[in-house]
């Protein structure tokens, strides 16, 4: 059942979002789900009622209230499923197209204004089968959840997916393209060790559970008042902000907008222009957290796995850049109608393809 009339008021408030950009953020965090757009690192009472209707639409969610990973996950599976842009951000047309399959699912009960009373239960997940009856073909590609099976290699689908987007929101990086491979395999083995679970390649219940529960307490966790930027494009750390990440905050803006330049940053802590990884160590330097500096294939092992409460890095062998206190710090936001800044507010480089990490404690 598609309301015209709730498309109507749906439309409304993204209208009424759109000019009064002069609310502080904390009163738009209390408005009803559909009055902004929702994307990784907010919080509120409408990020919760996404997660809640993301689990009533099939996309099993932990309603912690907080846009972490495992919610912009469900939101890509989301978007994928009903042929919309694939990007992770709740939208406008994402809103919509949410809310009526909501509607359909709930027989129109769904709470007026964007529903944001609605308190349905996350819907139990299926029971996993025996091994035994676990279907080990590749040619048979299924339709469940993640957790609704066990899962090994050689096996494809949509839970596969699943599996490696969680595998990649918990700190091991692996391309979620829905084939469970050696590459799947290693990083489920890794996340095993990681764990103290048998180190099988095998994704069953106990193993499941454990990597849902992880990205689950990241998400949960990652409550810390968020960094600003300051009218001349330089960032202001949050007042609760631990120490060393204001110190970070403090060395990233003396470099902020110096120009990129290959190698920059690499023979001495002192130069006039930083290229990805030198001005990712120069930051870090700030704060003590690296000795010297690294290019951004060594800053793939740096730290420990997964997102840091405070600050993540995103490394590859051909550029690494940051999140610190929920603003991001990458040279190529350089490129863009960013200017010369290396700050932004949203994410400009990729979140596939890069190896999570983050400074122990942070």
């Amino acid at each position: 059942m598609h309301s015209a009339l709730r498309r109507v008021h749906l439309a409304a408030a993204f209208f009424v979002a759109a000019i009064v950009v002069a609310v502080p953020a904390t009163a738009l965090a209390s408005r009803a789900f559909g009055s902004r757009v929702l994307e990784q690192g907010m919080t509120g009472g409408d990020v919760s009622t996404l997660q809640r209707w993301l689990t009533i639409a099939g996309f099993h969610t932990p309603v912690v209230g907080v846009f972490g990973p495992i919610t912009a996950g469900n939101v890509r599976r989301f978007e994928r499923r009903y042929r919309l842009s694939v990007n992770g951000v709740v939208s406008p047309a994402v809103a919509r197209e949410l809310e009526a399959v909501v509607e359909d699912k709930t027989d129109g009960k769904a709470a007026s204004g964007g529903g944001a009373s609605v308190n349905t239960a996350p819907p139990a997940l299926p029971a996993l089968p025996t091994p035994a009856a676990t279907p080990t073909s590749s040619a048979a590609p299924e339709t469940g959840l993640f957790g609704a099976r066990v899962l090994k290699l050689g096996m494809r689908g949509p839970s596969i997916r699943d599996m490696q987007e969680y595998l990649s929101a918990a700190g091991f990086p692996v391309t979620d393209d829905g084939d469970y491979g050696t590459a799947t395999e290693k990083q489920v083995v890794a996340f095993e060790a990681s764990k103290g679970l048998p180190q099988d390649g095998i994704m069953g219940l106990a193993a499941a559970d454990a990597l849902r529960a992880t990205v689950a307490a990241i998400d949960a966790d990652n409550t810390g008042q968020k960094a600003v930027l300051a009218p001349d494009g330089l960032a202001v750390a949050p007042a609760d902000a631990p120490a060393a990440v204001k110190e970070v905050i403090a060395a990233a803006n003396a470099i902020a907008t110096l120009p990129y330049r290959y190698g920059g940053g690499h023979a001495s802590w002192t130069d006039t222009a930083y290229d990805c990884s030198g001005s990712t160590s120069f930051a870090l330097h700030g704060a003590g957290l690296i000795a010297a500096p690294e290019d951004s294939g060594e800053l793939e092992s740096y730290g420990q796995p997964g997102p840091g409460a405070w600050i993540t890095l995103y490394a590859n062998g051909g550029h690494v850049y940051m999140n610190i206190a929920g603003l991001w710090f990458d040279t190529a936001a350089q490129s863009t109608a960013n200017g010369d800044d290396r700050w932004s507010t949203t994410r400009i480089s990729p979140s596939s393809g890069f190896v999570v990490r983050h400074p122990g404690g942070l």
